[in-house]
């Protein structure tokens, strides 16, 4: 996945350029600290993200070495036990608690979903911190919707999070800027009204919060980031689309006051005015180039900024050009074959060759060149850097210690 910024989430939400070293797609963290053990990810521009890798550096004597990543299953895996950084040659192994083994290193044959568990290891008298093991997931990855499709709620307004997947077992968890934590809906928050459904009835600023939906194996859908604003506090507000738009639809812009509305408020991208509105402003048509800051101003108050995402259109499908084309050239062989019935002495012969290209062979990913998008970058808002490929293959994580 080019482009990207690696997260990790605990007690806050933080791109690589805060504790690490990032060159392209790849972050670096030079010195390990304790601090540095959470929870890491890529994600894109238009906040489509890759699996989890649950990362825990410690300074204990005894340390269990294992997979970071799911594994497939039917593999063969090996466990060993350090003790001060050297191997030895004897150690107890442990699945949830119990103990499996003793011996120089535990092999897991033909893995499947009853080897996932967390495992450690003890060495005279010490235990290793707990290492978790996964099965990886092949399923389609999960994408999470809100309704009504908008990045800022009034207080007490209600809105639902959706998530949608082939696949069973997705959660739809948070987290907060406020509380510094994160949840799952059903708990302190939110109501879960069906399996992929999480409604939240009477929004208050706590819900301002990171949204994903997570599967039991660490896989995350795409991130939607919701404020909720009072407007007893924050005089103006824009209203933006939380998902990305697509290229070639109409988008509308809202501006919100407190009662009475605003009276055709100003609209502005990246500082620049763009038009009025009464209250609403749509942009028509809109492009990767309409992808900006925007900001709705009113009597001399300005909302906070909000970003607008677009996605450029998708590739050109080969198959929609092929049948047009195949109609041409077959009226263009159609000619000279009927000649070839009236005129005996004349011998026409062509050889069409026709070749679709712009596809792997996976079917899923174009060859052709990436989709271009504007600059960005999306982790707890932020936004900046350089073209992206925003095709939902899952991304991985490269860790270099």
């Amino acid at each position: 996945m080019d482009g990207v910024e690696t997260n990790r989430i605990g007690l806050q939400v933080s791109p690589c350029s805060v504790w690490g070293s990032q060159a392209s797609s790849t972050c670096t963290i030079r010195t390990l600290k304790k601090s540095d053990s959470g929870l890491y990810w890529c994600e894109s521009r238009h906040r489509d993200s890759s699996h989890t890798v649950n990362i825990t550096v410690t300074n204990g004597d005894v340390v269990l070495l294992g997979p970071v990543l799911p594994v497939t299953e039917g593999d063969d895996i090996t466990l060993t036990c350090q003790l001060k950084s050297t191997p030895v040659s004897n150690a107890e192994f442990f699945k949830d608690g119990s103990k499996m083994a003793s011996e120089a290193g535990l092999v897991l044959r033909n893995v499947s979903r009853v080897h996932e568990g967390g495992y450690s290891c003890r060495i005279n008298g010490v235990t290793s911190e707990t290492s978790w093991l996964l099965i990886r997931d092949v399923s389609e990855p999960a994408s999470l919707s809100v309704s009504p499709d908008r990045s800022q709620v009034l207080e007490y307004q209600s809105f639902s999070l959706s998530c949608s997947s082939s696949a069973p077992g997705w959660t739809i968890r948070r987290f907060s800027d406020i509380s510094r934590q994160t949840s799952s809906c059903g708990g302190d928050w939110g109501v879960r009204s069906s399996a992929s459904v999480c409604r939240l009835q009477t929004a208050k600023k706590s819900d301002s919060a990171l949204y994903w939906c997570e599967s039991a194996t660490m896989r995350r859908s795409n991130t939607l980031q919701i404020t909720v604003y009072d407007l007893q506090q924050t005089v103006v507000v824009l209203q933006t689309p939380a998902l990305p738009v697509t290229s070639g639809g109409n988008v509308t812009l809202t501006c919100l006051t407190r009662n009475p509305p605003a009276a055709s408020p100003a609209f502005y991208r990246n500082g620049s005015f763009i038009g009025t509105g009464s209250p609403s402003f749509t942009l028509p048509s809109v492009s990767t180039d309409d992808e900006g800051s925007y900001h709705c101003t009113t009597e001399g108050r300005n909302s906070p900024l909000e970003w607008l995402s677009v996605r450029a259109p998708p590739d050109p499908d080969p198959d929609s050009f092929s049948s047009p084309l195949r109609s041409v050239l077959w009226k263009i062989l159609y000619a000279p074959v009927s000649i070839f019935y009236f005129i005996p002495t004349c011998v026409f012969i062509y050889k069409l060759r026709h070749r679709a290209t712009g596809w792997s062979p996976a079917g899923r990913t174009r060859t052709s060149g990436p989709r271009r998008a504007a600059a960005g970058g999306a982790a707890g808002g932020a936004a900046g850097g350089d073209d992206y490929d925003d095709a939902m293959a899952p991304g991985t994580t490269e860790h270099h210690f």
